[in-house]
């Protein structure tokens, strides 16, 4: 892989891992139109812990004011998508390398943005209020910490979220159109859905890295196919893309603007599936 190959691929996992349109399913598609082939294990495991990053640096206001019984909802959060995805690792690399199932997996994201779309549209939009974590004495931080808990939502909801989540393993589904579709279907409102959705993802990547990683070594080392250069610039692409795409994102969820993502994944979907092999 080329270093401009790593730029235009880091680039295009920094949109689409955080807008509603699949980034495994636009990596499966440029690969194939850019006769890359297969992705190599450590680039995937590099530009998504880069996307990770971007994530963690956006919320961390949000990140630090966590409590205790939030890590927990996390946890649980994340139960449905590790089972899921050491149940079909077997056959998810020919998955993801399929152009086909990818569009078919579009046209899936483009119904459920739409469902977005529709709940939202009869509901008012609340402002999205910056949290900012509170500092006490550490005896009331800990009192605080053990406590309380910032996600208003049950252990039942957060893990039928986290089953959209694990859902959106497959090639063309998109994690964070799922993630708010699962929030929203949970009675949260949007605010709620797009943050808890985003959080929820740090335990989720972290888990598929280090799957990922521990399965490769596993099975004879993880080899680093690309030059130290395509690396770092498929990386710095895709945090720095993906940061403000979630800035993007924010303003579009509390605008309704999920209709162009249904449009999109439908029109892109179609495409895939009638033309590309």
């Amino acid at each position: 892989m080329t270093v401009w190959e790593s730029l235009w691929l880091g680039i295009l996992q920094g949109i689409t891992e955080f807008l509603p349109v699949s980034s495994d399913g636009h990596l499966a598609v440029a690969s194939a139109l850019m006769n890359i082939g297969e992705l190599s294990p450590f680039f995937t495991v590099v530009v998504h812990f880069a996307t990770l990053l971007a994530i963690i640096i956006f919320f961390w206001q949000d990140i630090l004011a966590l409590r205790f019984k939030d890590w927990l909802l996390l946890a649980v959060a994340t139960i449905p998508a590790g089972i899921f995805g050491i149940a079909i690792h077997g056959v998810i690399g020919d998955l993801l390398n399929n152009p086909v199932v990818a569009g078919l997996g579009l046209l899936v994201t483009g119904c459920v943005n739409w469902y977005i779309y529709s709940i939202q549209k009869n509901r008012q939009a609340p402002a999205f209020e910056e949290q900012k974590p509170k500092y006490a004495t550490f005896a009331e931080w800990w009192k605080t910490f053990m406590s309380e808990k910032v996600f208003t939502v049950s252990y039942m909801q957060v893990f039928i979220i986290g089953c959209f989540q694990a859902i959106a393993i497959l090639p063309g589904v998109s994690r964070s159109g799922f993630t708010v579709a699962g929030s929203l279907w949970s009675k949260l409102n949007i605010e709620k859905a797009f943050k808890l959705s985003f959080i929820m993802a740090v335990p989720a990547i972290l888990g598929a890295t280090g799957l990922e990683l521990l399965l490769n070594i596993m099975d004879g080392g993880l080899v680093m196919e690309e030059s130290v250069a395509s690396l770092f610039v498929g990386a710095v692409s895709a945090g720095l893309v993906g940061f403000f795409c979630l800035r993007l994102l924010k303003i579009m969820a509390q605008r309704n603007y999920f209709n162009i993502f249904a449009y999109y994944c439908w029109t892109l979907g179609a495409v895939v599936v009638l033309f590309v092999k």
